[in-house]
């Protein structure tokens, strides 16, 4: 898989929205809307390193480059994190949500940058589970 093809599939993780299925009600839990914006924030800070860290990536990839980066600015980062199901704890039993996110969140942060680049985040299941979860797919 080539690294613009890794960033994507982040982006489709963390702060992908379901726009195609009708809204559920989602759960007001202001205490775990903190705790996931904080994690949203701190994944996106490290993808937008790992990008940075990466002047292959960023050769191959110029022209979504930019486009890419801006996605991962915190502002933004919130921005679309707050739209997401595991935001509003909508698609599975809410423990379950946030016991799912925080898995994938420390797993993106025990990753090293190569590590990320190349995917690994593909075989982590909580990460998985998340996505399913944001794609409104569990």
């Amino acid at each position: 898989m080539s690294r613009g093809l890794t960033i994507v599939s982040l982006l489709s993780i963390f702060l992908s929205t379901n726009v195609c299925s009708p809204k559920k009600k989602s759960v007001n839990d202001p205490v775990w809307r903190e705790e996931s914006l904080k994690m949203a924030s701190g994944i996106c800070k490290k993808i937008s390193e790992c990008i940075q860290a990466s002047p292959v990536w960023k050769q191959e990839n110029e022209i979504h480059s930019k486009l890419i980066e801006g996605r991962f600015q915190e502002a933004k980062c919130q921005e679309y994190h707050r739209n997401s199901n595991v935001y509003q704890l909508i698609g599975r039993d809410v423990e379950s949500i946030k016991s799912v996110t925080r898995s994938c969140f420390n797993e993106i942060l025990s990753l090293d940058c190569e590590a990320i680049m190349k995917n690994a985040l593909a075989k982590v299941d909580s990460c998985n589970q998340m996505e399913a979860i944001q794609k409104g797919s569990n």
